[in-house]
């Protein structure tokens, strides 16, 4: 908790024993006196983007009005001369209160201010920010034509000696009016995450780099779609202290309001309206996602990837290669050398003919299309996003993959469909070739079981219950968060690094119950049903869809 979050709790229970409990004359004035203190508490908080204390100037103005009346029946008896009524313990308007208070109070609990965990790795964490500019690729995600592509670059990595220096905030004040309240724009309340400035990292801006550093492993990583490039910052973290250069992406126009070093921003580009809708879900897609057969589903699937290369649908064709040509840039640049000069030391420490990928959501789709057609990829990683591209549609994967999912149970509730005996996951159909499915010894499916996907971030640590079961899963925000410090990390060290953790089998034993393998081998037994007329005919639907 912050201290404008003490401050204000102890007040109002201040004013709610004072209320219940003390019988002197001065009693008036001091809870006058604490309801003011509450009231300029409050607009201490909002001043500072701690919203959730706002709520106490309603109770203090409230109070104002309850003493202010009871001032003037006492005055009103006075005058009429009638004897003051003995005094007795207020229950019932102190349990008003005590239950005002509790609510206007919930907001600060449910959105705590807590230090990021600590990364578990021996080098202190560095963290540098700088832009990048694309001037083969102008007009795109909603900039002028005449505007090349700028992107927002963050790197962590292992640093040196951080002594006498302050760790980065989540957010700046400036990141968060910008990317903060864009998370909070996709639900209708842009505040929600305003405050997040005011949450400790463990990473330091321009930290000198670790002593004789050099050939440091080097992982790309991009965000959810309209999310921002430190959503899994805690992960980021954990790398860079065990010795990773981990640089993420922010993918203008598809992020949240990007604010560029210089004050420049590119905000996101509204979607475009969505077709009117009856409220209930387009029977198609409840098709691909719970039909029994594998067959239905593909061809479900197959249809609404149709519509939408008719369509030129955003989100599927253009911004699938947008993020793709964005981190095939940023990976060209950084292993030229060419970017800033303030951060070109750092940058020659990295390796680039063999790195990792990684994303969350559309960030994980895009890294699973980098490793596709990169051979620079060496392994990657992709956290519950939807192959929306088809890149690696009944494609084998070339190198070491892991896809890990959130629980699709919610999905299946949600869409009033029942779930199925053996979980299965969005991309049932990707990073294998129908006929291998579940037969590729480095290709590795797992869920985490009780999340939600946008509990596959740093949210967790910024919610409690019960709105956090609602939007990132009942699993405990310490499950959340520490299974994808572990398995990405273990993968990693494993295929990158030649570790011998006995991936996965030992993080999945440390994480019993709540990291659940999955198989895609009904796919493969699927396919062996199928006639070779029937199967050219599938390839060919698939060919006539994918992205070139």
């Amino acid at each position: 908790m912050m201290g404008v979050d003490w401050v204000q709790a102890l007040l109002v229970a201040g004013f709610v024993a004072c209320w219940l409990g003390w019988r002197d004359t001065r009693r008036r004035a001091v809870l006058a006196g604490l309801a003011v203190a509450i009231i300029g508490v409050a607009l201490w908080g909002i001043m500072i983007d701690r919203w959730q204390v706002g709520g106490g100037a309603l109770f203090g103005v409230l109070a104002l009005v309850a003493i202010a009346a009871s001032r003037w029946r006492a005055d009103r008896a006075t005058k009429a001369g009638r004897a003051a009524r003995p005094w007795r313990l207020p229950w019932i308007t102190g349990l008003l209160w005590l239950c005002l208070a509790l609510a206007l109070l919930f907001p600060v609990w449910i959105f705590p201010v807590r230090a990021l965990p600590r990364p578990d790795g021996d080098h202190a964490v560095g963290v540098r920010t700088f832009e990048l500019d694309d001037p083969s690729r102008k007009g795109v995600s909603g900039v002028p034509a005449d505007q090349p592509r700028r992107l927002l670059v963050r790197i962590w990595y292992p640093a040196g000696d951080v002594s006498g220096m302050r760790p980065r905030p989540y957010m700046t004040r400036a990141e968060a009016g910008m990317s903060g309240r864009a998370i909070g724009d996709s639900i209708g309340f842009p505040p929600l995450f305003s405050h997040l400035w005011h949450v400790p990292t463990n990473a330091y801006e321009d930290a000198p780099l670790a002593p004789g550093a050099r050939a440091l492993p080097v992982l790309f990583y991009s965000h959810g779609y309209t999310s921002f490039l430190a959503q899994n910052s805690v992960l980021l973290e954990q790398l860079a202290s065990h010795g990773y250069m981990v640089v993420s992406i922010q993918h203008s126009g598809d992020a949240g309001a990007t604010l560029f070093p210089n004050g420049d921003v590119v905000p996101f580009e509204p979607l475009p309206p969505q077709k009117p809708s009856d409220g209930k879900p387009d029977p198609v897609l409840v098709k691909a996602v719970a039909a029994a057969d594998p067959g239905a589903r593909l061809d479900a699937m197959l249809k609404l990837r149709a519509d939408a290369v008719k369509s030129n649908d955003r989100i599927g064709m253009r911004s699938a290669a947008t993020w793709l040509a964005d981190r095939l840039f940023v990976h060209d640049r950084l292993q030229k050398g060419a970017v800033p000069a303030a951060v070109a030391p750092l940058v020659a420490a990295g390796r680039y003919d063999r790195v990792g990928e990684l994303g969350m959501s559309f960030g994980g789709a895009t890294s699973g299309a980098v490793c596709m057609i990169d051979r620079r990829c060496a392994a990657g990683i992709n956290l519950d996003g939807t192959d929306l591209g088809y890149d690696a549609f009944d494609r084998d994967m070339p190198v070491p993959f892991l896809m890990f999912h959130s629980d699709p149970s919610h999905i299946f509730k949600l869409l009033g469909a029942p779930a199925p005996a053996e979980p299965r996951g969005s991309n049932e159909f990707s990073y294998e070739r129908f006929a291998n499915a579940g037969s590729l010894p480095d290709m590795h499916r797992v869920m985490l079981a009780d999340s939600k996907h946008v509990g596959i971030t740093d949210f967790p640590l910024f919610i409690r219950w019960p709105l956090k079961g609602m939007m990132l899963g009942t699993a405990p925000a310490g499950d959340l968060i520490g299974t994808q410090n572990d398995m990405v990390l273990a993968f990693f060290d494993h295929y990158l690094l030649g570790a011998d953790n006995h991936f996965p089998k030992a993080q999945i034993a440390r994480w019993r119950g709540r990291l659940v393998p999955m198989s895609s081998a009904y796919v493969a037994r699927w396919w062996r049903t199928k006639s070779p007329a029937e199967q050219a005919e599938i390839t060919r639907r698939i060919d006539g869809v994918r992205r070139p």
